[in-house]
């Protein structure tokens, strides 16, 4: 897996909000019943308060209770949104970041949309790299995944 990397603070003119993203690993098993692990990437989005500098995580909101959630079947917890579903056998699943660059929190006022990118180096050389893009919008003191 990678080392967690974290964005520079991204301050919102427009909301006056100033927001940070840490992007780390996460790994689940392919279908329901399998051994085989999947791997993907999860965005931990946190909200800073300019008066106390104190962070508030706004996505994922349910991190803290992600193993009594259930499994990618039931879909109870938004982290299952970030790997991918059960997969045909001839797409290699064991392939995972060994390396990402430092994510970039960006607005788009227009749409009233919050992006994470990132790229990643795969374990591979062969396969070469994978560019996630991850869209939210912010509401009531959340981020809420649209697309990844």
């Amino acid at each position: 897996m990678f080392e967690p990397k974290q964005s520079d603070v991204f301050y919102n003119e427009q909301t006056k909000q100033m927001f940070v993203c840490t992007v780390s690993s996460i790994s689940g098993y392919k279908c329901k019943g399998s051994s085989e692990k999947i791997y993907g990437a999860v965005p931990v989005i946190y909200k800073i308060d300019k008066d106390t500098n104190y962070k508030s995580r706004v996505y994922p909101r349910n991190l803290d209770t992600f193993l009594s959630d259930g499994s990618p079947q039931d879909q109870t917890s938004e982290l299952f949104d970030l790997t991918p579903r059960c997969t045909p056998t001839n797409i290699e699943s064991q392939t995972y970041f060994t390396s990402i660059t430092k994510p970039l929190l960006n607005y788009n006022k227009t749409k009233d949309r919050y992006s994470v990118s990132f790229l990643g180096k795969y374990e591979a050389t062969d396969s070469g790299f994978g560019i996630y893009n991850y869209i939210f919008q912010y509401i009531d003191n959340s981020f809420y995944l649209l697309d990844a």
